[in-house]
């Protein structure tokens, strides 16, 4: 049963363990394909009022902050929700890698003025180490929500609809992040639209592999299951990265009715999952399965609807939809009963008279597009003019402005850009006021298309990051690139979203340029700073990067120019294929039912997965240098584990950063591994 009534998220975990104590809330499969925890919504009450009890006892108050700092994990839900019910705004992070400085999340710490950080006893003394560079008198206390005293808290805080649930750190640069606040009647609001969206109930069942600490994971994977009564089964993103198929495996074997991601998890199982591999019962109970956090590409939909029709997969799953932290998640979405809604447009008029006008030609003179759905409940989707906010007629290019009860109040101590961002005014909507969401895109018959961005906002692989700190990354990484002449932006290929780095050079390191060392030297940086891949790095000549009047970087001229090929180059790096590469059968690999020879696997797994020849992989060359990010990473460490039968730490390929450090420590070790 769905409460018709409540105010909070305290209201409705309470309400189900009353009225459900020993239902089971969530399973967490630990590896990915085994449970290694559960807990029902007694327990996880129970655990949820310790915490809250814990904060209460270190003198936090109603309204203080607490970071949360937590692998994936049953956990981490329990601090999440016990920060609620003391009425303390949660924070949650992805938690630091050991030995390895982390400016984000020192930045977050102190722009929220948190004054706990809950953990766990494993991360505790990493955790503190990274505290200590705030400084004694600035760092938060340090609290392990698994070694904390037996009192429950007798009185859960009486937040309201209005009180702040936490904040979402998922866009803003490093210098200046931004903690969207959301508040308990957002998340009940947006519950109630994904509920609807989705026409889910009590017997749905979900699954997530994402993130929790964003706002895809935490809303849909976490707290919907919580909403509707029923039972979540999550994994951590690092079991999906490294084997994709256990997604899909979970999915069948839980009978999984709702999950979804960003589009690269649907090509990354296209591309790699078997569907022989997949035991069971197959796909066919698998009802939403979403698209949203990066563009939704038809050709995906295609790959994954013919790669997947076996087991039972149907097209009408498919269910793109559009959503930003700022709306707490979910602003439209189709209909559960339908195929996705595709249109094709004339591809000249969309891009330079900004209006979409139908198509039935094919090819080049068309674009095909994904609609996105509609609002539902209160929200208002308008499209308007950027700089006018006057409602644009359909079909006519503009920016996508959302009212209604899932946006969110702001950001936190911003309230000038608060003000900016969340409270326009648009004309013929007296009394209500606007997110301006920044995304470009159309209404067709009340249909929303999204076709890009009017901020400059890179999203790789659903991660957001902003372009400025990538330039300053790039800028300080060689004494050869520029002060204030990069620019960072993304293309599309068939592999989803590249990142291409533009810099112009100092004009006293022009004659003696060695451009291969300069990218190599940029690549790592961005690599090891950002887990990103630069696909292509540029090196242009002094003066020449395209620039407003009033001197500021223009990035979409710089990306025209890229694709027209109009850069003023003096030297560039590409990592595109050179050779042709198959699904893993390369003649660098041992013949089979011979003995399994790691280096030359990885350097045929590598090639591969970055689309480079063979011949150009270097064995003692750390993988940061070839801009390894942290899917590929991810990925090539699940291969090798089901190659070796073993289980191998995720982090194999950052702990033995090169072919020759892996090849011996799984070759030392491998007597010492244990079967997974």
């Amino acid at each position: 049963m769905i409460p018709s009534s409540f105010e909070t998220i305290n209201d409705l975990l309470l309400t189900r363990r009353d009225q459900q104590p020993s239902a089971l809330a969530y399973r967490f499969l630990g590896s990915g394909e085994t449970e290694t925890e559960t807990i029902s919504y007694a327990d996880l009450a129970e655990e949820a009022l310790r915490v809250a009890a814990a904060l209460h006892r270190v003198g936090l108050k109603q309204g203080d902050r607490a970071l949360l700092l937590f692998p994936a994990g049953i956990r981490y839900i329990a601090a999440f929700l016990g920060s609620l019910l003391a009425g303390v705004a949660a924070v949650p992070a992805y938690p630091p890698r050991p030995n390895r400085r982390d400016p984000r999340l020192l930045a977050i710490i102190r722009d929220a003025g948190a004054r706990a950080v809950l953990t766990t006893t494993a991360l505790q003394a990493n955790v503190q180490e990274r505290l200590g560079e705030l400084g004694a008198d600035s760092a938060p206390l340090c609290l392990a929500s698994d070694n904390i005293e037996d009192a429950p808290l007798a009185n859960p805080v009486a937040a309201g609809s209005s009180g702040l649930a936490f904040l979402q750190y998922t866009s803003g640069s490093t210098g200046s992040p931004k903690g969207v606040m959301v508040r308990h009647g957002n998340i009940v609001d947006n519950l109630a639209f994904i509920r609807e969206a989705f026409s889910l109930h009590p017997e749905s069942r979900c699954l997530s592999w994402l993130p929790p600490f964003h706002d895809m994971g935490l809303i849909d994977g976490i707290l919907e299951p919580l909403y509707l009564g029923s039972t979540g089964v999550l994994m951590p993103p690092t079991a999906f990265l490294q084997r994709p198929a256990r997604w899909l495996q979970a999915i069948s074997d839980y009978r999984i009715a709702h999950s979804g991601g960003p589009d690269f998890g649907y090509l990354l199982c296209a591309e790699k999952v078997d569907p022989a591999a997949i035991d069971g019962a197959g796909l066919s109970c698998w009802e939403s399965a979403y698209s949203g956090a990066e563009p939704v590409r038809p050709s995906t939909l295609d790959r994954f609807c013919q790669r997947f029709a076996s087991l039972g997969f149907a097209r009408r799953a498919f269910y793109p939809c559009y959503g930003l932290a700022e709306a707490t998640l979910m602003v439209s979405g189709g209909s559960v009963d339908s195929d996705p809604v595709l249109r094709s447009f004339d591809a000249s008029t969309l891009t330079t008279a900004q209006r979409a006008e139908p198509s039935h030609e094919s090819g080049a003179r068309a674009i095909l597009l994904p609609g996105v759905g509609h609002a539902r409940r209160d929200t208002r989707i308008v499209v308007a003019d950027p700089d006018t906010l006057l409602p644009r007629p359909e079909r006519v290019i503009g920016e996508i402005l959302v009212h209604g009860g899932g946006v969110a109040s702001g950001y936190w101590n911003q309230p000038e850009e608060s003000l900016a961002v969340f409270g326009a005014a648009v004309p013929g909507y007296p009394g209500k006021t606007f997110l301006r969401t920044g995304d470009l895109g159309f209404l067709d018959q009340g249909e929303l298309f999204v076709t890009g961005r009017s901020k400059d906002l890179i999203i790789v692989r659903g991660e957001n990051h902003y372009p400025q700190d990538l330039e300053l990354t790039v800028e300080n990484a060689h004494f050869a690139v520029r002060k204030g002449c990069v620019a960072a932006f993304t293309v599309d290929d068939e592999h989803g979203e590249q990142l291409v780095l533009v810099a112009e050079v100092e004009r006293t390191a022009l004659r003696n340029l060695d451009a291969v060392e300069v990218a190599t030297v940029i690549r790592e940086a961005i690599s090891l700073e950002y887990e990103l891949l630069a696909r292509s790095i540029v090196l242009i000549r002094t003066g020449t990067i395209p620039r407003t009047s009033s001197g500021k970087i223009r990035r979409s001229a710089c990306r025209q120019d890229w694709l027209d090929g109009a850069l003023q180059e003096a030297g560039r790096s590409d990592l595109t294929q050179t050779a042709p590469l198959t699904n893993g059968e390369d003649s660098a690999l041992p013949h089979p039912g011979g003995p399994f020879e790691v280096r030359p696997w990885l350097v045929s797994r590598l090639a591969h997965h970055l689309h480079l020849s063979p011949e150009l992989i270097d064995h003692a060359t750390p993988f940061a240098q070839y801009g390894l990010d942290s899917s590929v990473a991810l990925g090539i460490t699940g291969e090798l584990q089901d190659e070796l039968g073993v289980e191998l730490p995720p982090t194999l390929l950052w702990d033995y950063p090169t072919i020759d450090d892996v090849t011996f420590h799984v070759d030392a070790e491998l007597g010492r591994l244990t079967p997974s």
